[in-house]
């Protein structure tokens, strides 16, 4: 079965984050009121935890014996999984788990692994 479509949002002006039931899009106004928000979209994917996963996420990505930490992004049609030095990192086997955001948790991906 198809995940459902979903959204969240960071509000510019409160500097916070808003999740899909918060966000009332009939409401909005193309033109005004969408430009205070920045909308990220659900990826379809649970981590280790079972926590969904959106883009403008910052997963810590096991694989084997590799550590990182990489924020999701949402490019060309499909979501990846981008490392520090801007590589795709992704295996069906790796453990991954939602640590942050770029938001809110910016610094996270400033912390070298290994």
């Amino acid at each position: 079965m198809r995940e459902r479509l979903s959204f969240r949002a960071w509000d510019k002006v409160e500097n916070k984050m808003m999740s899909n039931d918060e966000i009332n899009f009939n409401e909005m106004s193309p033109t005004m009121e969408m430009e205070y928000f920045d909308f990220m979209q659900y990826t379809g994917l649970k981590d280790k935890n079972g926590v969904e996963i959106y883009e403008g996420d910052i997963v810590k990505v096991v694989i084997d014996d590799y550590i990182t930490n990489t924020k999701v992004i949402f490019e060309n049609g499909c979501f990846f999984f981008i490392g520090n030095d801007d590589k795709f990192i992704y295996s069906m086997h790796s453990d991954i788990e939602v640590i942050g955001n770029i938001y809110e948790n910016k610094d996270l991906l400033k912390t070298p692994l290994h």
